[in-house]
């Protein structure tokens, strides 16, 4: 026991209202003595290390203070819980709100405490996992942790997993949340296309009849390329959907149907933007100066997978070498002996 103003309090009791982190000094201000001092308040509440954010009595240390409870779980008044809650709940509403995780190693009865938790997860959203069932059940405890936290949806029961707010909640904040959803609310429009806005892979996780909608494809294809890959064949061969897809990652050329990488116009987007893309162009589109030259302008070593007469054409190689010098490797033997060619590739060596 400690006597702080005429009044004895437990060891337990002092720490959780003595002390504040002080910013300015970066140690614990001891608001009662008016001292700096560093504390280890260990297992305190079964939670991890205790740094207690705020002192319970906001005002100056020379202002009266509250009065004490027994550490007995009595009630206690203060700004970090209000009124009515106990030590242990104070305790571990501090604990989260520095340590959200700390919830792993909670009792079972904080792990069951709403305000508590709800706090935890508003720090990290992933420390829904460490909820009651009860609390995983409950819908403001899971919006709130999907609102930090998208992923956390997982983590979520088995009816809030098939809860529309809940969901576009999640996939709002991460859209692969949408692998956790319903099958239900996958088959959702309103719900995968908040879900592709956010993450255009997202679009795998949707069920087929979405995955062959053109508005869904197409916005998931503005937010990622690739993702075309998940569309369903037709829109493979769509050049609007295609189009989109390569302007935003020349690579989804790989992923387009055979038509559309032999159409000029695709194929000269996609190699504007990545240059690797030429690998997935058409043969004849590979013997196409004009679409090799804006290829290796972007990526000097895309040379490789142009047409063997490209790949000995001086203008070709000399752009090549010009942006990476090791694309003279895939120059034909009698560029790779030319004296132009070669002094290129020396200045690039120069540079570096």
């Amino acid at each position: 026991m400690v006597q702080v103003h005429g009044n004895e309090i437990s060891a337990k009791q002092f720490c959780v209202r003595s002390f504040a982190r002080n910013p300015a000094s970066n140690s614990f201000w001891n608001t009662s003595r008016g001292c700096h001092a560093w504390i280890c308040v260990g297992a305190l509440a079964n939670v991890l290390m205790l740094e207690v954010s705020k002192p319970l009595n906001p005002s100056s240390s020379n202002a009266p203070h509250q009065s004490i409870a027994e550490d007995n779980g009595a009630t206690i008044q203060g700004p970090e819980g209000g009124a009515g809650t106990s030590t242990e709940q104070w305790a571990g509403l501090a604990t989260v709100r520095r340590h959200s995780l700390a919830l792993k190693s909670a009792s079972k009865e904080i792990q069951a405490d709403k305000k508590i938790v709800i706090e935890a997860v508003k720090q990290n959203g992933l420390a829904l996992q460490y909820a009651s069932m009860e609390l995983r059940a409950d819908k403001d405890v899971v919006m709130e942790a999907a609102r930090r936290d998208g992923e956390a949806l997982q983590y979520a029961s088995k009816e809030l997993r098939a809860d529309k707010d809940v969901v576009l909640q999640a996939v709002k904040q991460d859209g692969g949340a949408l692998q956790d959803a319903s099958k239900e609310l996958q088959a959702d429009k309103d719900v995968v296309m908040e879900a592709v806005k956010q993450n255009g892979w997202a679009l795998q996780y949707a069920t087929s009849h979405l995955r062959a909608d053109k508005d869904v494809v197409m916005e998931a294809v503005r937010q990622s390329g690739p993702s075309l890959q998940f569309a369903n064949e037709q829109l493979q061969a769509d050049k609007d959907v295609v189009m989109g897809a390569v302007k935003q990652d020349g690579r989804a050329l790989e992923y387009a149907e055979s038509q559309l990488r032999a159409d000029k116009d695709i194929v000269m987007e996609a190699v504007k933007l990545h240059g690797w893309a030429l690998q997935y162009a058409s043969e004849e589109l590979q013997e196409d100066k004009g679409i090799v030259m804006e290829a290796v302008k972007r990526k000097g070593r895309a040379l490789q997978y142009a047409g063997e007469e490209l790949r000995a054409d001086k203008d070709v190689v000399l752009a090549a070498v010009q942006e990476d010098v090791w694309a003279l490797e895939d120059a034909s033997e009698e560029l790779q002996a030319n004296r132009e060619v070669v002094m290129e590739a020396v200045k690039f060596f120069a540079r570096i």
